[in-house]
């Protein structure tokens, strides 16, 4: 059975990937007639990703830390290339690294099969639902990042979260909250 804690986090991601999609209208408006639709899509992808980042993560302080890290790559990836491709395809790429490497630890096996298949699943209902206007792009948006949602409906997070080993306040808090919850 699935956690509260999933299901929050699942409708976090899903609320979020709302706000980016409708943030897409906006922004394509007016960076698309200059930039054109790719560039401002790997543009947007840059803040979005932190956003992301920073709304699913299982704490304020690390989604932040890895946002900036994970951002800014993107952004350095933005700047020194110039094909739309490979800027595209950076941010799915960062996402996934981001998410399982760092804010929820997975083995590296399970991490590659998990992120591979959410990034091509996401990607492929965004490259059905892009068309030629503004609001198909947003839609587009918007299905990659309800796939990227599935992760916490498919993964097991328990015990996942990012721990310093051998901190002992950490391991206490963790004792005292599997007490709390074998007794109710």
């Amino acid at each position: 059975m699935k956690t509260n804690r999933t299901r929050d986090r699942f409708l976090s991601s899903l609320g979020i990937a709302l706000l980016i999609s409708l943030a897409t209208v906006p922004w394509m408006l007016l960076t698309a007639p200059i930039i054109s639709v790719y560039g401002s899509l790997a543009w947007l992808a840059i803040p979005g990703l932190a956003v992301y980042l920073i709304v699913i993560a299982p704490r304020p302080t690390r989604g932040l830390t890895v946002a900036l890290v994970a951002s800014s790559t993107l952004l350095l990836v933005t700047i020194v290339t110039s094909d739309y491709t490979l800027r595209l395809l950076a941010a799915p790429l960062a996402l996934g690294i981001a998410r399982s490497g760092w804010l929820y630890r997975r083995s590296a096996g399970r991490a590659l099969v998990l992120e591979l298949g959410l990034m091509l699943g996401g990607l492929g209902l965004a490259h059905m639902l892009a068309g030629a206007t503004v609001l198909s792009w947003a839609l587009a948006v918007w299905g990659f990042l309800m796939t990227q949602s599935l992760f916490f409906l498919v993964a097991d997070l328990r015990d996942r979260e990012f721990k310093t080993p051998g901190d002992p306040f950490e391991q206490a808090r963790t004792a005292a909250l599997r007490l709390l919850e074998t007794r109710t």
